[in-house]
């Protein structure tokens, strides 16, 4: 749950007002983002990795960096 939240929180802050993005499963997340072409996808996708693998999770006062795949 604590990776799920802390993801959560990642997706608020960089999503757009524009984008619809929802929790799907463990660990699986989905961002439905209208009016937006394959380039712009691209785009935000690298952004939301870039917030992610710069947002280490803390458990214990150990950070975990954290990855994604996207498709």
């Amino acid at each position: 749950v604590q990776v799920a939240a802390h993801l959560g929180e990642i997706c608020r802050r960089t999503g757009r007002l524009s984008d619809a993005i929802g929790w799907m499963a463990p660990m699986q997340f989905a961002i439905i983002a209208p009016r937006t072409e394959a380039d712009g996808a691209v785009q935000l996708i690298e952004r939301f990795r870039r917030s992610i693998e710069d947002s280490p999770l803390s458990i214990g006062g150990r950070q975990h960096p954290m990855h994604i795949r996207a498709g």
